[in-house]
C-alpha cells in the first residue's frame, strides 16, 4: 500500500511501515495487520489479535503512532519523530 497525503509519503510492505517527509525516511516494523484504513491525517491498522495501530501525521512534521487495547484504550506510543528536525 502506498499513499501520500499532503507532504508525507507512506508506503506498507509485508510488516514494514515506510514514512517518508523532508528527505528523511524512517522505517517501523509492524505486527501482523488484518486492515489499514487511511482518513485525513490519520492512518489506522488493525491487528490479527484486534488491537489497534493508529497512525497520525501532524502540522509542524510531528509523526506519531499510539496502540490502542481491543476495548479501545490507549496502551503504548510507538512512535514520536519530528521530520526534518536535524536537516
Amino acid at each position: 500500500m502506498k499513499l501520500e497525503y499532503k507532504d508525507w509519503k507512506v508506503h506498507i510492505k509485508k510488516n514494514i511501515l515506510t514514512v517518508e517527509k523532508r528527505n528523511e525516511v524512517r522505517e517501523y516494523d509492524l505486527p501482523n495487520w488484518k486492515t489499514i484504513t487511511h482518513k485525513e491525517d490519520y492512518l489506522n491498522i488493525i491487528l490479527k489479535d484486534k488491537t489497534k495501530l493508529q497512525f497520525k501525521m501532524e502540522k509542524g512534521d510531528f509523526f506519531v503512532g499510539d496502540k490502542f487495547n481491543k476495548e479501545g484504550e490507549h496502551i503504548d506510543t510507538i512512535a514520536s519523530h519530528v521530520f526534518g528536525e536535524n536537516n
